[in-house]
This record gives structure tokens, sequence and C-alpha cells, in this order.
């Protein structure tokens, strides 16, 4: 009689090899998008940058602060200032003067390097076939992209010659779509950058027929490659 093991997804995520300083990175980059966050509840209102802690309560939950919104500002001191309003009668939260100045420090940054973002993009959207992208795919990594804040006014709209918002099949949804295909074409791969550098190289190991169609393989830390992992992944064209 034979018994079939059955493997849970929280053993697979045990079994899985980790990266120490990736999950170090990741720990700590979790508290940067909460304060982040909190940061622009506090900036989204320029005339009175502040918000009350019993506002931070109700949307603990929906920001990840588990153990509090109190608790989890002071463990921040050098961005968040508590203090009491006697005129309110209850206590707020604004952002120290370091933090503002960095805050505005980031935004001039930003805005300066808006020809870097709309090179971003288009480099972006130059990797799908169609040439497009759903708007609500940019706006989960706008900031990692380092688009502003009004990224579709300043970025989108001022370059209506190369994007385009168009209306998806989905009610309320939209695509960012490249315009002009033209601008693609001065883009080089990166495994062409690769392949010029190797046949430069005057001790250069690699055949020449081999190079011309292989890719250099770069694979993440802690992973266990098998015997035959590399064999397969070098197939020749």
């Amino acid at each position: 009689m034979a018994i079939r093991l059955k493997t849970t997804s929280s053993q697979y995520v045990a079994a899985r090899a980790r990266d120490p300083v990736f999950e170090k990175l990741m720990d700590k980059y979790k508290h940067l998008v909460k304060v982040i966050a909190i940061q622009d509840l506090i900036l989204a209102n320029p005339k009175n940058p502040y918000v009350s802690l019993e506002f931070l309560s109700r949307l603990s939950q929906k920001l990840h602060l588990n153990r509090g919104a109190t608790s989890f500002l002071r463990k921040y001191p050098h961005i968040f200032h508590i203090y009491y309003d006697p005129n309110k009668s209850q206590p707020f939260c604004r952002l120290t003067d370091a933090a503002i100045e960095i805050s505005c420090q980031e935004a001039e940054a930003i805005n300066a390097s808006l020809p870097l973002v709309v090179d971003r993009l288009v480099r972006l959207l130059s990797l799908s076939s169609s040439k497009m992208l759903p708007l609500r795919g940019i706006f989960k990594v706008w900031r990692e992209l380092g688009l502003p804040d009004d990224f579709e006014e300043s970025v989108i709209a001022r370059n209506s010659d190369l994007f385009q918002l168009c209306d998806a099949h989905e009610p309320n949804t939209h695509f960012l779509k490249l315009v002009d295909g033209s601008c693609i074409n001065h883009f080089t791969a990166a495994v062409e950058n690769w392949r010029l550098l190797e046949c430069c190289k005057q001790d250069c190991s690699v055949d020449r027929m081999e190079m011309r169609y292989s890719f250099k393989h770069g694979y993440p830390p802690c992973m266990k490659l098998s015997k035959s992992f590399r064999a397969k992944s070098q197939i020749p064209v």
C-alpha cells in the first residue's frame, strides 16, 4: 500500500534556502515602508502637517502596526515627534525638523531626475510585447521607480508624445501605453555589452561561437545547483 506524502506551504517555505543578508534587509525595509506611509499622511496637508494619534490608531491594522501606533512612533524619535495639544485635548504627531529637511531634499532630487524617470518608464514599457502595462502596477512600485507623487500629471501628461493612458476592459482601470516606438531603437541589451567586453579580453577562455549564443549566468545567493542544472540551462541554439 503506497502512502503519498503531502508537503504544505509552510513546510516548503521552511525548507528552502534563505539568505540571511537579504532577510535582514527585507526586515528593515518593512519598517521603512511603514514610516513612509505615516510620513505621507502627515505631509498630505501642507498647511497642517500633523495627524492625531487617534487617527493613526484607527489605521494601525491597515498600516500593519502590530503593537499600535504609539509604540511604533516611539521607536523612531528622530523622525516623529509626539506632543499634546491643550486646545484640542488630544495628542498629535508631526515630523521632526531633520525629517522635514530630508523630505524636502528627496523632493528636490526627484524633480531633478525627471528625465531619468521618463527614460526608465520607456525602458520598462519596452519590455512588454504590447508596449503596455497596467497603471495599477506602476502605482505599486512608483516610489521604487523614482516617480513623483503626481507622476500622472508631471510625467505622463507632460510627455504625451511618449505615453498615453488607455481604458482597459475592466471598469476604472487603465493601461499605460508607449506611443512612440522609435525611441527604443537606441537601447542595447546588457548581454551585448558583456559579449563585447569578453571579446576584447586577451585571455578570454570562452569559445567565440559559444559566446555568440550564450548568456552570462547569475544565480541568487544560497541557491543549490544540481549536477545537471547548468547543463540543461546551456542548451545549444
